[in-house]
């Protein structure tokens, strides 16, 4: 079975309309599914989902179609999960999710650690809205995109991630080790259109912004 890019429409979104609306337009998908309310961005941005899932109380009522699953509000995983686990079900490769970061701060924190856990199988799995992008890196070398000035920061998932290495950064790293208590990696900046990020050990959460 051919592996799939999915996006994933959250129904939190910070941003501008048009921002937004351009954001799930350009983004490349072979799989479209919205979680609750996300449904309402994407026919917004003219966008037809191939599944619709949730509990809808973001939404206020259940939208119909055979496309459409609806779980109880009294459940164990959140919306958000419920639309990973489709993706995976779905042979994803590539997860793309828009939305879900800033507001409430447990729902940012719980999301982090869905895309952890989702990327346990070599899912990459990238969140994202029109300012910013989290994503989860393992161990080996990974290119991040961005520009002059674009802020970067980096933080220890597992409570260490040895042999951290950056190339392309204002504040460069060879084979240095940090922890998940204290926040070295933050906000560092791209000197020109990349950042090459190499570790031995741990869980890396990678954040890019133009805050």
């Amino acid at each position: 079975m051919e592996k799939k890019k999915i996006m994933i429409i959250t129904s939190y979104i910070e941003g501008e309309k048009d921002k937004i609306d351009e954001l799930i337009r350009d983004t490349a998908a072979d799989f479209i599914i919205c979680a609750d309310g996300g449904v309402v961005y994407a026919e917004r941005a003219g966008i037809t989902p191939d599944l619709i899932v949730g509990d809808f109380d973001s939404l206020g009522h259940a939208p119909k179609g055979d496309n459409v699953i609806k779980v109880p509000v009294e459940k164990d995983d959140t919306d958000l999960q419920l639309a990973l686990s489709l993706a995976i079900e779905n042979h994803a490769k590539e997860i793309t999710i828009i939305g879900g970061i800033g507001g409430r701060v447990d729902h940012t924190i719980g999301n982090i650690q869905n895309i952890v856990h989702y990327s346990e199988n070599g899912v990459e799995i990238n969140m994202i809205d029109p300012m910013q992008s989290i994503t989860v890196q393992r161990p080996g070398t990974r290119i991040y995109k961005g520009g002059a000035g674009m802020k970067f920061s980096a933080f220890a998932h597992t409570p260490e991630v040895t042999g951290l290495t950056y190339k392309g950064a204002y504040y460069p790293l060879n084979n240095h080790t940090i922890t998940n208590s204290f926040p070295l990696g933050i906000s560092n900046e791209f000197v020109d259109s990349q950042i090459e990020v190499s570790f031995k050990t741990g869980i890396l959460i990678v954040v890019r912004t133009l805050l």
